[in-house]
């Protein structure tokens, strides 16, 4: 019944958080079962509303990915990011308002995944997309958007410098500077964490 997936969804939701509080500990090998049991909780729950729940897979898939990455197991942690954008870009491409967050932070977690394999060209490729992302919804909501856009600038800046493209990278670390400059001194302080815990 209705209760019992509320329920199911919210110990879904407790276990994932729990196993990214985890890994954010250095306690990965305790996050790795929890974050595996909140997917298939979620996959099981899928059929009650496929939009919200696709979401929260795809959301744990990212969880998962750092998680196998913190344990060393790179090639798997790959595989899993890639999941969770394919899934971000499929919701993207039906609710782009909703999701356009989502699959640009995602892109931005393979971007790094990639890197950590080696992969630097490929790892460029994405960022660029994430930064184009970032720049759109920055443009259109700058408070909610811009510390991300910076980020996102700040990795393009270092793929650019492993690349090799030392006067790209200075240029684009600069916009990153003047993005972050800017929120110090016109973001209102309460506005600007609440950014950063969404």
């Amino acid at each position: 019944n209705e209760n019992h997936a509320t329920h199911r969804f919210e110990l879904a939701w407790s276990l994932g958080t729990l196993s990214k509080i985890l890994t954010c500990m250095s306690s990965s090998k305790e996050a790795l079962p929890l974050v595996q049991e909140a997917i298939v909780m979620f996959k099981q729950l899928d059929k009650h509303d496929p939009v919200i729940f696709k979401a929260n897979i795809a959301w744990c898939k990212a969880v998962l990915s750092d998680t196998l990455s913190e344990l060393g197991l790179k090639e798997e942690a790959l595989q899993a990011i890639k999941e969770s954008v394919d899934m971000f870009r499929m919701l993207d491409e039906k609710r782009p308002k909703a999701f356009a967050k989502n699959l640009s932070r995602s892109l931005q977690c393979l971007s790094n995944k990639l890197l950590a394999l080696g992969f630097k060209e490929d790892a460029l490729l994405i960022i660029n997309e994430s930064v184009q992302n970032f720049e759109n919804l920055s443009q259109k909501e700058p408070v909610a958007f811009n510390s991300d856009f910076a980020k996102a600038l700040s990795d393009q800046s270092l793929l650019l410098s492993i690349l090799g493209q030392s006067e790209e990278s200075a240029q684009i670390m600069q916009k990153s500077v003047s993005i972050n400059h800017t929120m110090t001194n016109n973001t209102d302080l309460s506005e600007y964490i609440k950014t950063l815990l969404v």
